[in-house]
């Protein structure tokens, strides 16, 4: 088995709700980091055998496969194929789990993985809520994503307070790694229209580096009441609107004809449930990615997506 590994990662700044990125169209905000990579890597197009995007609301202005248009709207022309996958809020690294295997199976030698969601254009449920009577006769409930935190806080302790701190010291944490340039080499700005004025969105608008405990303490629960409601506005995950990609996971032996050094980690491919949620999925996080043209790998024929 040949080990991938990852040779860069670029993102999209995260937007948040109608923020700059409101009159962006998902399938723009899918082709910016397509751009990127190809402006740092000086790769042909014609080099990557397939795009995996995650995207968990497929539907509308998200629908049609946006792997597959992705690459067209990067105008990298027809010939790059693409598939787009949902894991939930897992899609995006369960794209980069299954380039991952692709490569270590054999078929293919440079794939780019990532995942977009534009949750002001496509709000989360707009593919539907509904499941078909026969699941009622194995289980007794269809949870929501806000039940299901708040009973696994209950069934492991942790308090309202715990989670405020837990929180507000993430938020603090995203404020440092900016201030120290953590970022720079991953977030790529994007060149956009708002309310017909162009704009260049830099930075991350989702994160709040200035909440603390205190502050979060006066929101009211979101999904149950005030006496045994853990979860609100301001501890729960956010719904940020955004592009990744982890372009070009090779083969190893890929990266010795490319005369590439210091490969990353192979990426762990691990996937997991929880029973408190019918639909949650969680999925590790890749390997800190190391830099290297693609520019010269061989391209392999057999399994191509390109026959699909």
């Amino acid at each position: 088995m040949s080990t991938p590994v990852i040779v860069d990662a670029v993102r999209t700044p995260f937007g948040k709700r109608d923020g700059s990125f409101s009159d962006t169209h998902p399938q723009d905000l899918a082709a910016e980091p397509l751009h990127a990579l190809r402006e740092r890597n000086d790769f042909d197009p014609e080099t990557i055998e397939d795009v995996i995007y995650g995207c968990v609301t497929p539907v509308d202005e998200q629908g049609l496969n946006i792997a597959r248009l992705a690459p067209m709207v990067a105008g990298w022309g027809d010939g790059v194929p693409g598939v787009q996958l949902n894991r939930m809020c897992g899609s995006g690294q369960q794209a980069i789990n299954f380039a991952a295997g692709q490569i270590a199976a054999g078929h293919h030698d440079v794939i780019i993985a990532g995942g977009v969601e534009h949750m002001t254009r496509v709000p989360m449920g707009s593919d539907g809520n509904s499941v078909t009577d026969t699941y009622f006769e194995y289980f007794d409930e269809l949870t929501t994503q806000g039940e299901g935190a708040e009973r696994i806080a209950e069934n492991y302790g942790f308090s309202r307070e715990y989670l405020d701190e837990l929180a507000a010291e993430s938020q603090s944490r995203w404020g440092e790694a900016a201030k120290a340039g953590h970022y720079d080499d991953q977030v790529v700005p994007v060149e956009t229209e708002l309310d017909d004025d162009s704009v260049t969105v830099e930075e991350d608008e989702h994160p709040r580096p200035g909440t603390t405990a205190e502050k979060l303490a006066n929101l009211p629960p979101s999904f149950r009441s005030a006496e045994n409601g853990f979860h609100h506005a301001g501890n729960s995950s956010g719904a940020p609107r955004t592009a990744s990609t982890t372009p070009a996971t090779l083969r190893a032996s890929s990266m010795a004809r490319a005369g590439c050094s210091s490969p990353a980690r192979k990426p762990p491919r691990n996937t997991a449930g929880t029973r408190w949620l019918a639909s949650s999925t969680a999925t590790s996080s890749a390997s800190t990615p190391s830099r290297c043209s693609p520019a010269r790998f061989r391209r392999r024929r057999r399994f191509s997506s390109r026959t699909t």
